[in-house]
Formats: structure tokens, sequence, C-alpha cells
């Protein structure tokens, strides 16, 4: 069978994570004939997307219908650079552009060493929510106790915390999909930071997915953000764009 390329892969990868949290963790996941979208339940800002669009279906007036009685999210996730063509007289407005990357098992580079952290694999409500809990302040992003409990008992699904001198510094997510892995939510305490510690927990992440049978590794982050996926052998081989309607949340 064909390898897919990296560049669906990791749009690929985006959209079936969104799916799979929305499913399990109390959220709802659609599609229509214009497009996707993962609604996460009150209280808890992720996944909120719409995604994988066809454009020539989009109807504006019901979007923002729908966007205004809370049935839809007021985000949306695309490869496309020119959708803000379509969707702009609704008020949707750029807000972000992510570099997509992927890196395989030779490519990668060997961690930093941080002396004193320890990779720990989440296996328990309490594990949970410490990882939680470093995820909703590092990303300023609300969760609810016990919203991603479900997470625990999806094959798909690989949490890891890190822990230094006896504290949770740090997170990382393995998704599983189709002999390849997406790396999800990566965030290190804000008193931690520029130590090595993130790039460690991505390196560590990823060898366990390697060492699993993965073939290839893809994530996502800001230009600005980049910097040290690319450092451990990450290469940009796609962009996303995020788009917000202004004025909802």
């Amino acid at each position: 069978m064909k390898e897919e390329q990296p560049k669906n892969l990791i749009l690929n990868h985006h959209y079936e994570t969104y799916r799979t949290i929305a499913r399990c963790c109390g959220g709802h996941h659609g599609q229509g004939p214009a497009y996707e979208w993962a609604l996460a339940p009150p209280g808890n800002a992720y996944p909120n997307f719409l995604f994988n669009e066809q454009a020539e279906n989009i109807d504006l007036e019901t979007l923002q219908q729908q966007i205004a009685a809370k049935e839809l999210p007021p985000f949306w996730i695309s490869p496309d650079p020119k959708l803000e063509d379509i969707i702009g007289p609704a008020g949707f407005r750029l807000i972000r552009i992510w570099e997509g990357m992927a890196v395989r098992p030779e490519e990668l580079a060997p961690p930093p060493a941080v002396p004193g952290l320890e990779c720990h694999k989440v296996d328990s409500p309490e594990y949970l929510d410490a990882w939680t809990e470093i995820v909703a302040s590092a990303f300023n992003t609300p969760f609810e106790k016990g919203y991603f409990y479900p997470l625990l008992e999806q094959p798909e699904v690989e949490l890891f915390l890190g822990r230094k001198d006896g504290e949770f510094v740090a997170t990382a997510m393995n998704f599983y999909r189709d002999g390849s892995v997406g790396l999800h939510h990566l965030a290190t305490r804000p008193t931690h930071r520029k130590q090595g510690i993130g790039q460690w927990m991505m390196c560590r992440s990823i060898r366990a997915a390697f060492d699993s049978g993965a073939r290839v590794a893809v994530c996502s982050a800001t230009p600005d953000g980049s910097s040290p996926w690319k450092k451990i052998g990450f290469k940009v081989y796609s962009k996303l764009y995020l788009y917000w309607l202004v004025g909802y949340i």
C-alpha cells in the first residue's frame, strides 16, 4: 500500500484527533455537505473547529445562524490560504498560521540533556488530572476536571507526563493512525520553560511511538514556536490556517 504523503498525513491527523476527542469526551462531531465540525461540551475549549470543507457548498447565512446558536464552533482550520475569500464576508478572519511538520525515525535527533527529568505514561485519573492542569495552564484553555478521562480507554491515544525534582512540569500526547503518530498538547509549565524540557519530552514521546512501530511522526506549530521541533529533525511540509468568526468565543 502506498504511504500517505506528509502533507495529507499532517492534515488527516488533525482531523481524526478532533473527531476522536469530540466523540469520546462528551462533545459532538458532525458532518454536512459543506464541512465537518468538532464541538466540545460547555466548560471546555478543545476541540472547537470547523474543518474538511467543501467550499462550493458553504452557505454563509446558515453558517452564521448555527454559530450564533452555538450549534457550530467559531473557529475554522483549513489548508486553504484563500478560504477567507469565501468565509470572510460572514466575518471570519485569519488569526494564525501553523507549519505542518514530519520526521522519520532515522531523522530524529537525540534529546537534549535535562538532568533529573523523568517521563511517565499517564495511566490513572490522578495522573490525567495533573496532565490536564498543565495543558490548561500552558495554553490558557479551560478544561473541566475529568474531561479527558475517556482518553485512558482509547488504544490510539498515549499520554505522557514529565516530572522534574518531584514536580510534574510537562505533557505530551501521541495519537496513532495507520502506522504514523501525531504529536499534540506538548506543554511545559511557564516556570520551567527554556530548559530543554519541551524538546526532551518531544523526543521521548516520539521515540516511544517509533519503538511501537510508527514509521513517521507529524505535528504542527506556529513559525515562532516551531524551532524546537526543527532542532530535533522535523521538516516543514505544509501550512494550516486558523480562521475565527470575529466576536465569538
